[in-house]
């Protein structure tokens, strides 16, 4: 997905890095959630070897003038 030369993923990579403060060594598990849509289930593995089990909701947004626009929320447990 791509928004103005921005690799959405990318960014929500990058940010769960900055959040957890490790670089991420592997990921290996990213799919759609079977049971929300617009969620999808993610397991990273973090360089300390460190796992977050969590999900990526993509949130529908809209402003006054029926603009659409979304937000992202990850949400999950480190083990």
């Amino acid at each position: 997905m791509m928004f103005n030369d921005l690799d959405i993923a990318d960014e929500v990579l990058r940010n769960i890095e900055l959040e957890y403060g490790r670089s991420i060594a592997r990921i290996p598990y990213f799919e759609r959630s079977e049971m929300e849509h617009n969620c999808f289930d993610i397991k990273v593995i973090f360089t300390d070897f460190k796992l977050l089990e969590g999900q990526i909701r993509v949130i529908p947004m809209w402003d006054n003038m029926f603009d659409i626009g979304a937000t992202i929320r990850v949400s999950g447990t480190y083990y």
